[in-house]
């Protein structure tokens, strides 16, 4: 409406013009009401809630034969169902595109991780609109959505300040995030955000970000009770534990002194005959054994033993303290009277065991990077720098357990994490609990399932269909298929026909009982070199079959005995390979065969003020593996100090920094060789130009590279690191200018981080160099 003028009026709530309805009445006098909109949603829709914790083994949890406390699993599992034939992708950020869309991994972009994104078909890490998540759906039906935890599926270039933030939690559905947005972060110092906010955590030495993460779930739980308890909730609670870098306060370790002095082969073996006496797994089924390329136990000398032991109680210290993290919010739930009508599912992993922590490191991105340090080397490192055995499970430690604890941890199956072909890297634990609606029954169920079956399941049971359309963009069909056929019946047929995998080249392809296998080019139990994947042909690999019904396990190789069936899956996994854009196969490989085609910024040269803080290192210049010069022009007081940049933090990274009026630079490499530079002299009062300068002595990934720094244009240091770090230094620290955000990247400054410089910094100029 306008005015006599042109200008726009308010519109009222009724008309203008009297009627004989309204003639003769004031707007107090009005019996206007406001319109309530209408639900879609059938009476007494459940809240949703999915926990999914991060690497766990499927013999681990003592809930299914392990050896570690997990009480929470107990709980929804004993109150619920249980389920032994349940699939993940094999690798993190694919498992979770897959649950959130209810769709195969590589049709919604995410064929690998989001830092090894290309830009092949599958493997741009780009969730398509055409693919929407179960937020984005039951927030249209009226549902609240929070997510908190780890969240690996925004593309890794776009997790800076400037966006965009269509792909991070918020934009794909969820009203409220709290958590982190990469592959892993330290649990006492995270890089965490709220929504798409930057926020540091406490530094407070009580701190853990599982407690942190449980404690801002049940506080969103209460506030939502309090302000819309007429809404129903969906919530996703990932909390990344226990992904690497295994770290928990020794208090929870401590509790496990001693229980894997026998080591990993003792620990399989004990862990199968609980699994069969518990009727876990079938009694039929097969240990498969101990590949040659991991050690036997007994092959290690006796002080070996003890670090690698005190590993696994850092591990189970660690899983056992994130399950009572998850049971708070279960308690929270019934707090509030609302666990009678709240759909569970406890995934306990997004994939197998983690194999990628190699020998048993002190720092995972080492054998991740393909930079083997032995064990002599890493037990001096850390008893001369760190403390020794004490430090492990601390927060100037990023350690990671031994392969073997992986394998073992994965009985009776063949493979690990990354391992897509084979059920040690996909099959997991799952528990599903709704009271209001689902018997607790305490048979197995053992119908084969995939991750991309939840949604479908969800969408089920609250009683909506999946939508042909979401914000005007249609809508692909789901992949999977619904489980609830299987809660009132154990023993239903599975009504899952088929599922391909792949991951890294590893690959199989189930159906209809049947499971044809690639184990692939990778054994992530050894370092990831080029070397190790340049002579390899796809077209080559030497396919395995395996009857399931007689072999739970994949012990027994039938290829041979059944060629033509044989011929059949793979003639069906080349079906689906086309239709979810797999090919070419290996793709996720090619950051590991080429770091320098990694996904990363294409810029050459920046100029960054003071503002510039929390920049992740994917979206920042390569100042660690590349030839470059960084110009810092400063104002300086008298005894000047404090950081003038810094990337990446305590497991890895690079520091320019004054301390005293003497300018010191720091480059550490992984935690194991850390190379310093300082002034003999104290800088000056005034303006100054700062400068370090790095040269690789070659291009070779991993290769030494020389430092030189300069004031006002003048040498006052040089020094030369033995190696680089090749990939990146962590997954979640950051780039920023004047102080240390996120763990301290030089061990000279711990106590003072974040160590904000007290002058004025005018420019950070960095340009990539010949």
């Amino acid at each position: 409406m306008t005015d006599s003028t042109g200008a726009e009026r308010a519109e009222l709530p009724f008309a203008a013009t009297p009627s004989a309805s309204t003639a003769g009445r004031t707007l107090g006098q009005s019996t206007h009401k406001w319109r309530q909109k209408s639900s879609h949603l059938p009476e007494g829709a459940p809240n949703v809630l999915i926990i999914m914790l991060d690497d766990v083994g499927f013999a681990h949890a003592d809930t299914v034969g392990g050896a570690i406390h997990t009480p929470t699993l107990s709980r929804i599992a004993d109150t619920g169902l249980r389920y032994n034939a349940f699939h993940t992708t094999a690798i993190c950020s694919a498992t979770r595109a897959a649950l959130l869309t209810g769709r195969n991994h590589h049709r919604v972009e995410s064929g690998t991780i989001t830092e090894f994104a290309s830009d092949f078909d599958g493997y741009t890490g780009e969730i398509p609109p055409s693919c929407a998540t179960i937020p984005e759906v039951l927030k249209h039906y009226g549902y609240g959505c929070a997510a908190f935890g780890k969240w690996h599926n925004t593309p890794a270039t776009q997790t800076s300040a400037a966006g965009p933030f269509d792909r991070w939690p918020t934009g794909c559905g969820f009203d409220h995030f709290y958590g982190f947005i990469a592959a892993e972060t330290s649990q006492y110092q995270p890089s965490l955000y709220r929504n798409t906010t930057p926020i540091e955590p406490p530094n407070d030495p009580a701190y853990h970000l599982s407690e942190d993460l449980a404690a801002q779930a049940t506080g969103w739980l209460r506030e939502q009770h309090a302000l819309a308890p007429e809404k129903p909730f969906f919530m996703y609670w990932a909390p990344g534990a226990v992904h690497g870098p295994h770290q928990v306060f020794s208090d929870w370790s401590d509790k496990y002194k001693g229980r894997f002095d026998g080591g990993w082969d003792a620990y399989r073996e004990q862990a199968f005959e609980r699994q069969r006496a518990m009727g876990w797994i079938p009694p039929d089924s097969r240990l498969t054994p101990r590949p040659d390329t991991l050690a036997a136990w007994e092959s290690l000398p006796e002080e070996e033993k003890k670090y690698q032991a005190r590993l696994m109680e850092v591990f189970a210290g660690f899983l056992e303290h994130a399950d009572v993290q998850a049971g708070k919010v279960i308690d929270e739930l019934e707090r509030l009277g609302l666990r009678d009508n709240t759909l569970i599912f406890y995934v306990l992993s997004d994939n197998g065991a983690s194999a990628e922590g190699a020998g048993g490191t002190i720092n995972e991105i080492l054998s991740i990077s393909g930079v083997p340090i032995p064990f002599a080397q890493q037990m001096k490192i850390l008893d001369a720098q760190y403390g020794g055995l004490a430090a492990l499970g601390g927060p100037k430690i990023s350690n990671m357990y031994h392969a073997g604890w992986a394998w073992a941890g994965e009985s009776p199956f063949q493979g690990t994490k990354l391992v897509a072909g084979y059920f040690g890297g996909t099959r997991v634990p799952m528990a599903v609990s709704w009271p209001k609606r689902i018997a607790a029954d305490a048979a197995v169920r053992g119908q084969f399932h995939h991750v991309n079956d939840i949604a479908p399941t969800i969408y089920e049971l609250i009683g909506i269909a999946p939508p042909a359309s979401v914000r005007g963009v249609a809508q692909l069909p789901l992949d999977g298929v619904s489980l609830a056929y299987s809660f009132s019946e154990a023993e239903a047929a599975t009504r899952k026909p088929a599922q391909y995998f792949e991951i890294f080249g590893s690959r199989g392809i189930y159906a209809d009982g049947w499971m044809a296998s690639v184990f692939g080019p990778r054994l992530p139990w050894l370092s990831a070199t080029a070397a190790a994947f340049s002579n390899w042909d796809p077209e080559k690999d030497v396919w395995s079959l395996y009857k399931l019904g007689d072999d739970y396990s994949q012990a027994i190789d039938v290829a041979r005995d059944h060629p033509q069936k044989l011929a059949e899956l793979q003639q069906k996994f080349d079906q689906e390979a086309r239709a979810n854009h797999v090919y070419p196969i290996g793709a996720g490989l090619g950051p590991l065969l080429n770091p320098a085609a990694r996904i990363g910024t294409s810029r050459t040269e920046w100029h960054f003020n003071a503002e510039v803080r929390r920049l992740p290192e994917f979206c920042a210049p390569n100042l660690r593996a590349r030839n470059n010069k960084v110009t810092v022009l400063a104002e300086l007081p008298a005894n000047a100090r404090g950081v003038l940049y810094s990337l990446g933090g305590i497991a890895g990274g690079l520091v320019l920094y004054l301390d005293d009026g003497h300018l010191h630079y720091e480059y550490n490499c992984l935690s194991v060789a850390r190379t310093k530079l300082r002034s003999d002299q104290r800088v000056e009062v005034g303006t100054r130009r700062l400068e370090l300068e790095t040269v690789m002595r070659s291009p070779a990934p991993g290769a030494a590279a020389d430092f030189v720094m300069r004031i006002d244009g003048i040498e006052v240091a040089r020094a030369t690191a033995p190696f680089t770090a090749p990939l990146a230094f962590t997954a979640s620290e950051t780039f920023g200018v004047g102080l240390n955000l996120g763990s301290a990247v030089s061990l000279d400054y711990l106590d003072r981080a974040s160590f904000a410089f007290n002058g004025c910094i005018h420019d950070v100029h960095v340009v990539y160099t010949p």
